[in-house]
Parts: C-alpha cells; structure tokens; sequence
C-alpha cells in the first residue's frame, strides 16, 4: 500500500499518513507493507515531528524520487494532482482523505473520506480511528495521539481557527494519552533563518510588484525556494494578498497564494481556494487549497494569461485590480 501526501509536507499531512498506517497495520496484524510517498520531502517541522515521535516505525519504506508501485492507494490532506508532482500520473482507484475547501482529486477517488468542514485532516482521520477501533482507549500509541495533536494545532493556527468540533477532537486525544505539551514544544521551537532563506526573502521583496483591489494590497513575487517563507514575509509587511510564481527548470511553475482570516471573512468567500481553482482551470494546470492558503501547478506560464486570468477572477467579483507598481517579477519569471 502507498500513502501520498502533497509536496513539502506539513504536519497535518504527516501525522495524518502515519496515524492511517499505524492503524492499516493494526488492523491487518501488520501484514500490509506501507511506503509513504512524499513528493519533495517534508517540512523541516514535520521532519522533527517524525523524529522526536519516533514514527518511521509505522511505515516500511519512504519514498521521494524512487519509482512507486503499489497495490492500493491513498491520498491524505492533498487536495489537488499538482501536489504530488509526477506521481499523479500513477493515480488510480485511490482513497481520499481531505478537508480543503477546493479539491480536484474527489471526482477521480474511488472511496471518498472528505469533509471541507473540517480544519484538518487530523480531525477525519481520528474520527476514522474511532469507528474503526471502537473505544480507542489502551489501543493507539501515545506518539500516534500525539502527532495527531501536532497536525490540528499546526492547520488552525494552534487553535485560533478551531471550532468546537475541533476542540472536542483535540480533547479527546489528550484525555486518550496525547501529549498537548510535548506537540506544543515541537512545534513551537524557534529556529534561525538560515544564508538561503533570507536571500530568498530579501529577493521576494526586491520583485516584488504592487497592486490593490479596491483598498486592498496584492503583491505578486517571483523565486526559486522558499515560497512560504517569502509570503509571510510579505504579508507581515502590509500586504492584504500575495502571491509568489515559482518556476523551476523541468519542473513547471508553482503558484503560491497566501492571505489573511480577516480578507477572506471580508470579502465572504474562500479567495485562495477559488483563485487557485481558476487560474488551473484557465492555464491548463491544477490548482486548490485552503480559504487563506492555495497553490497551482501549471506545466507552462505566461505572465499575460496569469494577470488576464487575475484581472477576470476579481472582476468577476465586482472588484477591480489595479497597478500601483509592477516591480520586478514580469522580468524574472514572466515567461
């Protein structure tokens, strides 16, 4: 059996693929053989969730590059085939698990476990644990709670986005063996920017180009790495939108976009995911996501279809984009 997760993987990702696998093999006495399959590795904060909870133990193998061949397949917290890069190419009667607003892969799933209500993946996939074992209490690993916890905290904010479904999960787990406090210290721990992220960030803003929608700032980058980095960055500094176009060569372009609570609850409807959703339709790639966070992967970008399908997306909106100035980005990544 194969686990996919989108690329760069966070934690709800993560904790939601080990959690199924723990249980896949609890229920088969540990005769299935799992291999988790992870385009482009994990984030450096799910990698240190993995070590400091010991959960390799729970799959037989790990793939990132390696060709994949499997017998069944599952699909956790991705919500679009430009997630898992060249292995959407190999899809086929597949299990879904997601919560995300917009996702393309549900018409495609043969079993659907789906629910954009949820704030997490980890959410659904305790509540699959829970009918599938009955009473949990005594059956599921302290570290398998645990990274559970670590998944819901790392997709609501650490709670600032629960709701009390959530916190009825959350309380569940820890009355069942999780560790809240240990989730919170592998999460929360600072580390430096290290040489590459804060070139990454300084080059995001040097592109970076300026434009409003109504009274609200989009910024629009263009770089090679830290994308997510790059947006928080620009965000912190005012901006109400941003977007980063990362091309990469062989490999596409990665669309990244990134707003706030308060913009989506502004403008009524969930502006990543709808705009992430267009502008895959319109330029031959995939797209989908969160309310506040989305992505695209298309094989080929023009900087004109990209600001045509921007200008279409919000008009349709009744709001209008404006240039307040370009930047940079056309000349970087334009194409």
């Amino acid at each position: 059996m194969c686990i996919f997760i989108h690329k760069n993987a966070d934690p709800d990702a993560v904790a939601s693929a080990y959690a199924i696998s723990y249980l896949i093999k609890y229920l088969t006495s540990g005769k299935t053989l799992i291999s988790l399959v992870a385009p482009e590795g994990l984030e450096a904060v799910s990698r240190k969730m993995v070590e400091e909870l010991n959960l390799k133990k729970y799959v037989d193998s790990e793939y990132s590059s390696d060709d994949v061949n499997c017998s069944y397949q599952v699909v956790i917290d991705t919500a679009s085939a430009s997630q898992l890069g060249r292995y959407s190419s190999i899809l086929r009667d597949y299990l879904l698990i997601d919560h995300h607003e917009v996702n393309t892969l549900v018409e495609s799933a043969r079993i659907i476990l789906y629910d954009p209500k949820r704030r997490s993946s980890s959410e659904i996939v305790f509540e699959v644990m829970k009918r599938l074992l009955g009473r949990l209490r005594g059956s599921v690993p302290s570290e398998v709670l645990t990274a559970l916890i670590c998944g819901i905290l790392y997709d609501t904010k650490y709670l600032r986005l629960a709701d009390d479904a959530t916190f009825e999960v959350m309380a569940k787990l820890i009355r069942l063996g999780g560790d809240y406090s240990f989730a919170l210290s592998i999460l929360s721990s600072k580390k430096e920017l290290d040489y590459s992220e804060r070139i990454a960030r300084i080059k995001g803003a040097m592109r970076a180009g300026l434009y409003k929608v109504g009274d609200l700032i989009v910024v629009i980058t263009c770089i090679g790495a830290y994308e997510s980095s790059v947006l928080k960055l620009l965000l912190d500094a005012g901006a109400d939108i941003a977007i980063a176009i990362a091309t990469r060569k062989n490999r596409g372009t990665r669309i990244i976009i990134r707003t706030t609570n308060e913009v989506v609850e502004r403008l009524g409807f969930p502006l990543a995911a709808e705009l992430a959703r267009r502008l895959g339709e319109s330029m031959k790639g995939s797209g989908g996501g969160h309310a506040s966070a989305a992505g695209v992967y298309v094989e080929e970008f023009k900087a004109e279809t990209f600001i045509k399908v921007l200008t279409s997306f919000f008009k349709s909106r009744g709001l209008t984009l404006k240039v307040i100035d370009e930047g940079r980005w056309l000349s970087e990544c334009g194409g």
